[in-house]
């Protein structure tokens, strides 16, 4: 298990419930207990520690779930949808779980085109505003689809 791997989920994780308490966002998009948002998070997870670093992550996803992978662990950010006592990143070992098991993994290209948009990685933002504090917000230019009540 990475501490600073850990330390950047949670900035993101907190990001994530920010923007759902702000009452932004798609109908079918993040809720308030992280579902819808899994892509969206692990695929942030995964871009950031890449980039600060250096480590061997991985974005993976099948048909109703997405994490990220690294150093034989599971990171799991969205969580908390199953759990709502669980830590902000849950940690697993590679393997010891079979929601993480799967045969059939989706690419990160196939979730940006065929998931609902409102969980597209792809309309969405990240701003670091210093190494633990960060902002989640919509991509310029994006138009929301959401029914009226």
């Amino acid at each position: 298990m990475n501490k600073d791997i850990i330390q950047i989920g949670e900035a993101i994780h907190d990001a994530m419930f920010s923007f759902v308490r702000a009452g932004i966002g798609f109908e079918d998009g993040i809720q308030d207990d992280l579902s819808g948002g899994c892509a969206i998070g692990s695929y942030f997870l995964t871009q950031h520690v890449k980039k600060r670093l250096g480590l061997p992550i991985q974005f993976k996803a099948h048909s109703c779930h997405a994490w990220t992978e690294c150093l034989e662990h599971v990171y799991d950010i969205t969580y908390h949808q199953f759990d709502s006592s669980s830590p902000k990143v849950f940690v697993i070992p590679s393997g010891s779980d079979q929601r993480y098991v799967d045969d059939d993994y989706q690419t990160l290209k196939h979730i940006q085109t065929c998931w609902p948009e409102g969980q597209q990685p792809r309309n969405y933002r990240l701003r670091w505003e210093r190494p633990n504090k960060c902002h989640l917000y919509l991509r310029p230019g994006i138009k929301l689809r959401v029914s009226p009540p």
